[in-house]
């Protein structure tokens, strides 16, 4: 007679435990991830946005929602021109399951799934947009994260739930949630963009970029109006006196002097630059908010937008400032923008100036076929600038010499087109974050004497 061992523990403890394992294997089959075909090299970020709304009566859809964000942020980044959109459709393709991920679920695990998609996207960054309601409140939970590093980086701002939302004020929102990303993010992305481009370097054509100087400028004191002297100004020569008429006859065919050549034909006038109605940058005036907040924000600095989305343009007396991008080579085009940014960021928290917005300088550039970098001499610049009624402009570039990094920006005044302060920063090769560690030092050189 052979005893069957009974199990230490009851049936009901194997079963419990054989249904717990195959719901957590169901769960993980139930989002597959597909990987796409690589994209050509670019030295843009790339990345893919995904809206998720909590569960909860909305006046906007669902399904319109998971649509039109994207979009509305993808306008946002394309503006900065330093980002490349993975597309809605792909980011579908790429995810395979028999709904759409909750947010707690592209949250699991250190957000492995949103980590896998992006990988099968071949994106650098994967930016969430959550929209949850809690007693009149509208909380937007906008999560920007590093797919390689898993580095996260979050703004949470909040709306009256009864107040209308216009397309523009759409933009308005994730474009003042991007700033609040960025300046925790630039390093982070500065490092991403430095990566990119010595792939791209091997990949792209690069036309080389006007050569530095064996030394940069030196600094101008923070007090001091620098004014080229008088010997390197070149005034425009006076045109020639025009013949007399009656200084020699005219040809009946031509009216013209017989010896006197054809004079070419006059230059078109140059496109005229009409001064937009331009909204100028500023720091996003919001506020810490302590209300209720959702349970997954508890503890999360709350920003509320309520005041800066009725705020009207202001008469501003400060000094208007347009700041350029910097002029690089193609693939360090990117590096040059995050850098560009940083620097407009710091001058934007003196508060010396009113800065001109990027997207209308930018906007005023295509009209003449011109580039915000590469393309815009200074006599180009100040000529835009008094088109968006600027007194003053910053140029500069970045460039390497050896495996030094070199920054060289300078302020110049649009009516005497003198330059009023300079300034520069070095890096080792490898340690471009440097630049940013540094940078408000610059923007305060820079805005000396103002």
């Amino acid at each position: 007679m052979v005893l069957k061992r009974r199990p230490p523990f009851g049936n009901w403890v194997f079963y419990l435990i054989m249904t717990f394992l195959l719901g957590a294997l169901a769960g993980c089959a139930e989002f597959q991830v597909r990987t796409l075909p690589p994209p050509p090299p670019t030295p843009k970020i790339r990345v893919f946005v995904e809206a998720i709304s909590a569960p909860g009566r909305w006046k906007m859809p669902v399904e319109e929602y998971s649509k039109r964000v994207p979009k509305f942020v993808g306008k946002v980044l394309a503006e900065t021109g330093i980002f490349e959109m993975a597309g809605i459709e792909n980011s579908k393709s790429v995810l395979v399951g028999s709904r759409p991920p909750t947010k707690q679920e592209w949250a699991k695990k250190d957000w492995e799934l949103a980590r896998r998609v992006g990988k099968g996207l071949h994106a650098d960054y994967a930016i969430f947009v959550c929209r949850s309601k809690v007693k009149g409140q509208i909380f937007w939970d906008m999560t920007f994260l590093n797919v390689a590093t898993g580095k996260k980086y979050r703004s949470v701002s909040q709306v009256p739930a009864k107040r209308y939302l216009d397309q523009e004020e759409y933009a308005k929102i994730f474009k003042i949630k991007y700033r609040e990303i960025f300046r925790e993010a630039k390093n982070d992305m500065l490092v991403t963009a430095i990566q990119k481009s010595h792939v791209a370097s091997l990949v792209t054509p690069v036309q080389p970029a006007a050569s530095l100087p064996s030394s940069p400028p030196p600094p101008a004191p923070s007090s001091a109006r620098i004014i080229p002297p008088p010997a390197e100004e070149k005034p425009l020569a006076a045109p020639p006196p025009a013949p007399s008429v009656a200084e020699k006859p005219k040809s009946p065919d031509t009216g013209r002097p017989p010896s006197a050549p054809v004079p070419p034909a006059p230059a078109s006038p140059p496109p005229q630059i009409l001064s937009p109605a331009v909204e100028e940058e500023s720091l996003p005036s919001v506020a810490e908010e302590k209300g209720e907040v959702p349970e997954d924000l508890a503890g999360v600095t709350v920003l509320d937008l309520e005041k800066e989305l009725a705020a009207k343009s202001k008469t501003d007396s400060r000094k208007r400032l347009a700041v350029y991008d910097l002029e690089t080579i193609e693939s360090l085009r990117v590096v040059g923008l995050i850098l560009s940014e940083a620097l407009r960021e710091e001058l934007i928290r003196l508060g010396h100036f009113a800065l001109v917005n990027r997207e209308n300088l930018v906007q005023v550039l295509k009209e003449i076929e011109l580039q915000m970098s590469g393309l815009v001499d200074e006599k180009q610049a100040v000529k835009v600038a008094k088109g968006l009624a600027a007194s003053q402009i910053v140029m500069g570039r970045y460039g390497a010499l050896g495996k030094t990094g070199i920054l060289q920006v300078k302020r110049i005044d649009v009516e005497s087109q003198g330059t009023l302060a300079m300034g520069s920063l070095k890096c080792s090769q490898g340690k471009e974050d440097e630049l940013l560690a540094q940078m408000s030092d610059l923007a305060r050189k820079l805005a000396g004497g103002n």
